[in-house]
């Protein structure tokens, strides 16, 4: 008898910056779902869930197999605990609920994978993030030093096709190209990348 198809649980970890952020991250979600991935948003919750949202979170990241962490400016903020004001108390939770596992893991996981909106925003990974793999989203990229220190050190790479990258970057073995602007092609092959990791 064959094996069952096996679909990875996913938890996307973003913050409510506008109302257009959480439709694209509602995209997101709904596409990866189309791939066969599980994946699980605060979107689909109706109301507040009955443990409460805290309890919520953590079960989430707990069920996870994966979390994509969506890196925008607020947040960062809200990740690192600098955020001021009442709102983003959520990613500050799930900042730090991160944070605890690649600590008690000796930052040895690949849980979790940072997604970029835009080539400007790697700034905004938590430092924390940083190790798992490279995200090159560039639009122009010379020679792609970046892309070969990490190649060295034999950390994926997750780039665009564009300039030096494709004649360094070998296509499944050294990491993943995607066409410039394609977030969620890069997003996938994030995920692909860290699935083939585990096995």
């Amino acid at each position: 008898m064959p094996a069952e198809p096996r679909n990875p649980k996913v938890f996307v970890s973003y913050s409510h910056d506008s109302d257009e952020h959480r439709e694209w991250v509602l995209g997101l979600s709904e596409r990866l779902r189309k791939e066969g991935f599980e994946t699980m948003i605060d979107q689909y919750v109706q109301g507040t869930p009955l443990q409460g949202w805290p309890r919520w979170i953590e079960n989430q990241i707990d069920w996870a197999e994966f979390v994509l962490v969506v890196c925008t400016e607020p947040y960062h903020r809200r990740f690192r605990g600098i955020e001021e004001g009442v709102g983003g108390r959520g990613v500050d939770l799930e900042g730090a609920l991160i944070s605890a596992d690649l600590y008690i893991s000796k930052q040895r996981s690949t849980k979790f994978v940072p997604v970029l909106r835009a080539a400007s925003d790697e700034k905004l990974i938590p430092s924390i993030l940083r190790v798992a793999a490279r995200y090159l989203p560039s639009e122009k990229e010379s020679f792609g030093l970046a892309a070969l220190e990490a190649m060295a050190c034999e950390v994926p790479v997750i780039s665009s096709n564009t300039g030096g990258l494709p004649e360094l970057q070998v296509q499944g073995e050294t990491g993943f190209m995607s066409n410039i602007g394609d977030i969620d092609d890069m997003t996938r092959k994030a995920l692909f990348c860290q699935i083939i990791r585990l096995t």
